[in-house]
Formats: structure tokens, C-alpha cells, sequence
């Protein structure tokens, strides 16, 4: 399975026993990981054992450490393989405040646009004609 993210975001979970707005919160130190709606299918496909192969405009500093470098073939084992095209553009911020009952309160950056020169990059490593900043 292929999937493509054209605004990845970096996921920001934060844990409170609970939420009172206006009110200043000790808290757990936040968890981040890349995310957006592509790559958090892709995972859950490889956590299901479905190899998924994973594309999107991702800066350097948050590029997956741990997980398979693209070129390999795509398996459950091995988590989503990952072909990501460098850009210069900071990703958007997705903060998830979950609280102990469960009930999550998610604040979602703006993305920040790719220049063109990006998405040539991705469409040059598929061999796409036709691309948005080509025409």
C-alpha cells in the first residue's frame, strides 16, 4: 500500500489527569512522532501486517530514526518504509491534550506551504508528468 502525505504534521501528545482551561497544569513530558493522515494509516497497515510504503515533503530533523530506510521492500516487520522528499518548510504542529478519562482535545497548526522546488524533487523520483509547479 502506498501512501501519500502532502502536509505531514509532528504529533505532540500531552497527558493531564484533566483539563482546566485557563488554569496552569504540572504534566508528564509530551511524547512526539511524525504523523499526518498518510503516514498514520501506513502505520497502522504495518502494525496490522499490511506493508505500506510511505511519501511526503518531510525536513530532515524529523525524519523517522528507527524506522527502514526507503529501497527496502515494504513489511510488517520492518514498520512502513519511508520515501521522503527533503524540504526547507517547518512542519505543522498537531498538540493532542489527553486527559485520564479519555477524552482528547486536539489543536492543529496551519501548514506551512513546500516551495516548488519540492514537489518537482517528488515528482522527478516518480517520473510524474504534469506536476502542480510544472504548468
Amino acid at each position: 500500500m502506498i501512501t501519500v502525505t502532502l502536509s505531514p504534521a509532528w504529533d505532540i501528545t500531552i497527558t493531564a489527569s484533566q483539563l482546566d482551561l485557563g488554569r496552569s497544569h504540572r504534566i508528564d513530558p509530551a511524547v512526539g512522532r511524525l504523523g499526518g493522515k498518510g503516514i498514520n494509516v501506513a502505520r497502522i497497515l504495518a502494525d496490522t501486517g499490511i506493508g505500506a510504503y510511505v511519501q511526503g515533503p518531510v525536513a530532515g530533523e524529523y525524519r523517522p530514526e528507527a524506522d527502514s530506510a526507503a529501497g527496502v521492500e515494504a513489511s510488517p516487520a520492518l514498520g512502513p518504509v519511508w520515501d521522503l522528499t527533503p524540504t526547507p518548510s517547518r512542519l505543522r504542529r498537531s498538540y493532542a491534550v489527553v486527559e485520564g478519562s479519555g477524552r482528547a482535545t486536539v489543536l492543529n497548526e496551519t501548514a506551512a506551504k513546500h516551495p516548488p522546488e519540492v514537489w518537482d524533487a517528488r515528482c522527478r523520483r516518480q517520473s510524474i508528468d504534469g506536476c502542480p509547479s510544472r504548468q
